[in-house]
């Protein structure tokens, strides 16, 4: 299967048989909508994802189940991106610790 995300902000992840050449591309089933299409991971047994209902939380989609369990929140934002290790013992994701910009008025410039 190629799994690959189809939209921005209300994002459906979405599957591809890789072995059939008539198969068209479907939503992974009883999969909820991710809060962004930069913030999943697939690994052996599901996909680790940001749900869109909760952004600051990572959860968990089983393939055999196609049951969803909500595994941790963090206190800021999750930025894009996460990556599971190959034995599955660790996940890297980012999260924003601050967020600003400003605007600057210099008289005389050249």
């Amino acid at each position: 299967m190629l799994y690959f995300a189809d939209g921005s902000g209300n994002t459906v992840l979405m599957m591809l048989a890789l072995d059939r050449a008539e198969a068209t591309p479907q939503k992974v089933p009883l999969m909820p909508t991710m809060s962004d299409r930069a913030k999943w991971a697939a690994v052996a047994g599901g996909i680790y994802f940001s749900p869109q209902g909760n952004p600051r939380s990572v959860s968990f989609y089983d393939f055999a189940t196609k049951h969803t369990q909500m595994l941790f929140t963090v206190d800021k934002d999750l930025d894009g991106g996460m990556s599971i290790s190959p034995d599955g013992r660790y996940m890297l994701y980012s999260q924003i610790d601050e967020s600003n910009a400003g605007i600057m008025l210099m008289d005389h410039f050249r």
